[in-house]
């Protein structure tokens, strides 16, 4: 049961057996577990999670309420965020990944914007630093693991 939370909540394997094993939630393991993903375990991630700006009705549950906010936006929002994702996965050969809680359609747009500016060897430290987003990953009430203290 703990490995089917950890997937639902992460999208890769490898991470969901490692920290399936554990009945405490150790916020520094599964940080340091997901910014030291590689390039594939990223790609697996992703994966399982739909696009940013997808239709409500193809996303995982998890994925549709992190972008809960993006559903409300005019279409021209939701069809850019699309198109420029589509960019984004040709120059960087991996989709666009933010943490899309509590952000706006328009907010991740400028976020996808700004980013699509970068060199594909830039996308990397932007993962570093959204490390701190990652407790949120576990905030949901159902399954949710003992956390230690």
């Amino acid at each position: 049961q703990l490995f089917n939370y950890y997937f639902e909540v992460c999208g890769c394997h490898e991470f969901a057996q490692k920290l399936s094993h554990n009945l405490i939630l150790d916020f520094d393991t599964v940080r340091d577990s997901i910014l030291n993903f590689t390039k594939e375990q990223i790609i697996e991630a992703a994966a399982f999670h739909g696009n940013i700006g997808e239709s409500k009705k193809t996303l995982d549950h998890f994925a549709a309420g992190e972008q809960a906010l993006v559903f409300n936006e005019a279409d021209q929002i939701k069809q850019q965020l699309s198109s420029l994702g589509a960019a984004y996965l040709e120059k960087f050969k991996m989709k666009f990944l933010i943490s899309a809680k509590n952000k706006t359609g328009s907010e991740l747009l400028a976020s996808l914007q700004k980013r699509l500016k970068n060199s594909a060897g830039s996308t990397r430290p932007q993962r570093k630093r959204s490390g701190a987003n990652v407790p949120a990953l576990f905030q949901r009430p159902s399954m949710r693991p003992m956390r230690a203290v």
